[in-house]
């Protein structure tokens, strides 16, 4: 959170993906990597982020809405 705050895009990335990789089921972690690849207007890769992040939150019905809307 505080790299992503610092606009350290990148380092942010790097320790999400760590922390993935250690623990994909923190939706916590998608849903800040889908702000920074907003951010960095790389539409792809948010796009996927997004679809991540509601995946691991299957019942939040108003977020999957937002992928379908912003896809």
């Amino acid at each position: 959170n505080e790299l992503y705050m610092n606009n350290q895009y990148d380092q942010a990335i790097e320790k999400i993906n760590h922390v993935i990789s250690i623990n994909p089921n923190i939706s916590d972690t998608y849903k800040i990597l889908s702000l920074i690849y907003k951010e960095k207007n790389e539409y792809i890769k948010y796009i996927n982020s997004l679809l991540l992040w509601a995946h691991s939150c299957k019942l939040d019905k108003n977020l999957w809405i937002r992928c379908a809307e912003e896809s």
